[in-house]
């Protein structure tokens, strides 16, 4: 339970727009302490994360003051054009079978064909090597679903059954290698704030291939909860997907709060569209910021020869 200040500050909201939404939106109900105090709980505050993110990028929050918390997270997830991680994505040269899978994915896409999009993903995961898959293929796809829905051709319904497909296909991915226990682990989450998760499944699907273990946290997490998973699991390793927004001015303090619960043995990949707004606290945790799909793999090359330079 937090007070308003503690709040505000958690939540990136100032005092006096929580207490303008509270009185004139009824948005959020805080209980009152025996002075008289407001207090809000932690799902008052996610909510009020949640409100923050959306109206700073142009929602009115008298349009969002009758949706539940699940509600806002699906607009919040709404832009799936944002979601590609790790790294902003470099102009690839399609090929004419590349732009075919792609052009024929968006049909299947188009009439909810879920079978018809699975196939031609997953053969192309034969086709081709997965590096190739994510940048050529996947990336391109998610990009083109994102244009789409910005040009009023698809649906968000189009965008969540896209989404889905993916999400399958790369955890199949993931899972398909045959990696030994003695392989480093990888810890793989969106840190406190940021909700887009497909591009970290791809992430998790690129580790595998590079023969890491990954632990898939999800996102949303707090940098309490990830040190906490880096502890139990004796991992060296946390990948931070940061996609949207770019401008939560709490994240820069959890990014910091993780460095220093971590210590300076734990290594801190950062990668995502968004990453350039938090350039600064990146900079000053040291983290190993990802440019690009390959780059991502140069970086957890060279992570592992620190690591465990005899089995590297």
């Amino acid at each position: 339970m937090y007070n308003i200040s503690i709040a505000a500050k958690l939540s990136g909201v100032p005092e006096i727009r929580i207490r303008t939404w509270e009185s004139r939106y009824s948005v959020i109900t805080p209980e009152r302490s025996s002075s008289n105090q407001r207090i809000y709980s932690e799902t008052d505050v996610e909510k009020l994360k949640l409100l923050n993110t959306l109206t700073t990028t142009g929602y009115r929050i008298g349009n969002l003051v009758n949706l539940s918390s699940d509600e806002l997270l699906a607009l919040v997830s709404k832009p799936l054009l944002n979601d590609i991680v790790p790294g902003n994505n470099q102009a690839n040269v399609l090929t004419e079978k590349h732009q075919q899978i792609i052009d024929e994915s968006i049909t299947a896409i188009s009439i909810y064909d879920d079978r018809k999009l699975y196939a031609l993903l997953s053969n192309a995961s034969v086709d081709y090597s997965q590096q190739e898959l994510i940048e050529n293929i996947v990336v391109p796809l998610i990009e083109k679903i994102g244009e789409l829905w910005m040009e009023g051709k698809l649906r968000v319904s189009h965008e969540h059954f896209s989404s889905a497909v993916i999400r399958k296909l790369m955890a199949n991915l993931s899972d398909g290698y045959a990696i030994p226990d003695t392989a480093p682990n990888i810890i793989i989450v969106t840190p406190e704030g940021q909700y887009h998760e497909l591009g970290a499944v791809i992430a998790a699907a690129h580790a595998s291939s590079c023969g890491w273990r990954t632990t898939f946290l999800g996102v949303s997490l707090s940098a309490e909860e990830i040190c906490n998973v880096l502890q139990l699991i004796k991992s060296k390793v946390v990948l931070l997907s940061i996609v949207y927004p770019n401008d939560d001015a709490s994240l820069n303090s959890q990014l910091v709060r993780l460095r220093e619960l971590s210590g300076k043995g734990i290594h801190i990949i950062a990668a995502g569209n968004a990453v350039d707004g938090y350039l600064p606290a990146l900079k000053k945790i040291s983290a190993h910021i990802s440019t690009s799909p390959g780059h991502f793999i140069k970086i957890l090359e060279s992570i592992r020869k620190k690591i465990n330079p005899n089995n590297a």
